[in-house]
């Protein structure tokens, strides 16, 4: 049997002096790119380059870390060129042990793990659809999954604004996919990492898609930073066990 340590976080927005703990796996669910500034993926690409790749390079190379993984999020222009366009310019070179997932899979020391940036429309920002849109994306979320990266919460999960903001114009205080909600019940991963609520609660949340069983998904909402972008939170901290 082996122990997998792993840290979370989300909505770092540019921010890279927070404290990485020491672990084998570092996830990121979303929104990578500084929040003041140009929107430009352009702009953003150039952070990309001389400071987010950096910045990995040093937490590997440091041994802080042995993996990273993540997905974009609503403020990432440049991950949506990306991952959708075919723009050559906008190819990266991600150094070893960093794992960028857009709809991907990937399997790291036996942990299954899945990402994808989509979250339901509000305003005009990156990787943001209709519900019904949403569930075609959705549904190539695989079964048997150890860890889904999502930048979004699934509805009633972890997606209540604590906090709300003078520009939230919701009147449900579940702001959650109902979509990513419909597939997690059908692919059971056993842990949904998510931000963009920021100031949602971060207390782990067990959703039973089945109340006579004993199975669920626990869901924890990683966000760094709080409704006016300052680094409130910590990364959690878990394990998986693997043979």
């Amino acid at each position: 049997m082996k122990e997998i340590k792993i840290a979370s976080t989300s909505d770092i927005h540019g921010n890279l002096d927070f404290k990485v703990p020491v672990v084998d796996i570092l996830t990121i669910s979303g929104d990578i790119c500084p929040v003041h500034g140009s929107h430009n993926p352009t702009s953003q690409l150039h952070w990309v380059n001389n400071k987010f790749i950096p910045w990995c390079y040093e937490l590997i190379n440091s041994k802080n870390v042995n993996y990273i993984v993540f997905i974009a999020g609503n403020h990432d222009f440049v991950f949506q060129v990306m991952s959708m366009g075919k723009n050559e310019a906008f190819n990266v070179q991600w150094p070893a042990g960093v794992h960028y997932l857009y709809q991907q899979h990937t399997e790291i020391e036996g942990v299954k793990f899945y990402g994808t940036p989509w979250t339901p429309t509000f305003g005009n920002w990156a990787f943001m659809q209709s519900e019904d849109v949403l569930n075609n994306y959705f549904a190539s979320i695989p079964n048997d999954l150890d860890i889904l990266l999502s930048h979004g919460p699934a509805h009633g999960l972890n997606d209540t604004i604590i906090q709300r903001p003078e520009w939230s114009y919701s009147r449900d205080p579940h702001v959650g996919s109902k979509s990513l909600r419909d597939h997690i019940k059908r692919a059971m991963p056993k842990k949904l990492l998510v931000g963009h609520i920021h100031s949602g609660s971060h207390a782990p949340e067990k959703f039973y898609p089945d109340p006579l069983s004993e199975k669920f998904v626990e869901s924890v909402n990683v966000s760094l930073v709080d409704e006016t972008y300052t680094a409130t939170y910590v990364p959690y901290q878990f394990s998986v066990i693997k043979e």
